[in-house]
């Protein structure tokens, strides 16, 4: 999960023990996993600096960021069909299309 100190760790869920990390700004919001048609995972999240990540799933290596115009995003995101949808604190509701 999201840490306070703007790490995102991916967990054994037998040992416990980290896979990997990812270090970004402060983030409040939790973030979610997707899945393709063959199954493979993505974890998107977004910080309180408004950036959003896409990473892969098994790795934790960046496969796409995104500026969301230097709003605060506090909310997790939601996914909607192919659409991925955040909020931020500025008042905008962006809609993304994701594979």
């Amino acid at each position: 999960g999201g840490l306070a100190n703007g790490v995102l760790a991916c967990l054994d869920k037998k040992t416990g023990k980290i896979n990997w990390e990812h270090k970004a700004a402060y983030a409040w919001s939790s973030p979610i996993c997707v899945y393709d048609q063959k199954g493979d995972g993505r974890v998107i999240y977004a910080t309180s600096a408004g950036m959003m990540y896409l990473l892969d799933g098994k790795s934790g290596e960046v496969q796409d960021e995104l500026h969301v115009s230097g709003s605060c995003i506090e909310a997790s995101p939601v996914v909607y069909d192919d659409r991925l949808v955040i909020g931020t604190r500025g008042c905008q509701i962006c809609g993304i299309k994701i594979l």
